[in-house]
């Protein structure tokens, strides 16, 4: 099965986006916050070995091949 990944979704046409894509190895990507000038996205990353890191995503031209930074 597909790791979780974080969705984009659009209220007015219910379009939806991936806006993250774990690589293999990775559970899934969770708890997605939008800083509040709304340029990135942290989220926590849940790795196979039980060990979870918040990464961090710029959002402005941001596709799911766009690697984020890891904060921690």
């Amino acid at each position: 099965s597909l790791p979780t990944r974080i969705v984009r979704f659009w209220l007015e046409d219910g379009r939806r986006e991936w806006v993250t894509a774990p690589p293999i190895g990775i559970i899934g990507d969770t708890c997605p916050s939008i800083s509040p000038d709304g340029s990135t996205l942290a989220f926590r990353r849940s790795h196979a070995n039980e060990i979870e890191d918040i990464y961090l995503l710029p959002l402005r031209d941001a596709t799911p091949t766009t690697d984020p930074s890891r904060l921690t």
